[in-house]
């Protein structure tokens, strides 16, 4: 339980009980939080600072953010520019600039800096954008379905006795010396925590 609460800063007592319960601990809310009390863990809020400041600082080598400014011309005729920022650098990349930008066009430019990162583009998990139509919703549907996943099939709901909608087969009881195999999802964003073969 002090291995759930120091990797989630985020989680309460409530939210760790749901996934001791998972792993299958047969524990009380109350003693989960008497235990966390009892070893000095803050409650989740004083725990975590989940400021947007706080995650862009934490994250900040791996955070792309894109948009697009105007120009307007002599001739007054407006050219759209397309832009990425690298947080932790602040290096600027300006992709390209067209009269009419669109999804069509937006996604040759993203694929070409891409191949210009080369290989240091794995390094970047996080892309900060608007909700502009010229971003098209493939990278957003595929980050839904992994969030949509873990919420239907792990993560404990306290209205349904801190079992997901779908939930897995029954945990088998474990020893008080069982290994915790922790998986992240969306590159740390999310956790699920199993117990080890």
């Amino acid at each position: 339980m002090l291995q759930l609460a120091g990797e989630n800063l985020g989680w309460g007592h409530r939210r760790i009980h749901g996934e001791s319960i998972g792993l299958g601990y047969q524990v009380s809310a109350a003693t989960v939080w008497r235990i966390l009390r009892r070893a000095g863990v803050d409650p989740a809020p004083r725990r975590a600072d989940a400021s947007w400041t706080t995650f862009l600082r934490a994250q900040a080598s791996g955070v792309l953010a894109c948009d697009f400014f105007s120009v307007d011309t002599v001739f007054l005729q407006r050219i759209h520019v397309f832009f990425v920022v690298e947080i932790a650098t602040r290096r600027a990349h300006v992709l390209g600039a067209t009269r009419n930008p669109t999804g069509a066009w937006v996604t040759p430019q993203a694929r070409n800096l891409l191949m210009d990162l080369d290989q240091s583009a794995q390094r970047f998990r996080f892309l900060v954008r608007d909700r502009d139509t010229k971003f098209t919703d493939a990278v957003v549907a595929a980050v839904l379905r992994i969030y949509a996943d873990h919420f239907n099939g792990h993560r404990p709901h306290r209205s349904l006795g801190q079992r997901p909608p779908t939930p897995p087969p029954e945990p088998t009881p474990i020893s008080s010396n069982a290994d915790i195999r922790r998986t992240r999802l969306l590159d740390g964003v999310i956790n699920e925590y199993r117990n080890a073969a």
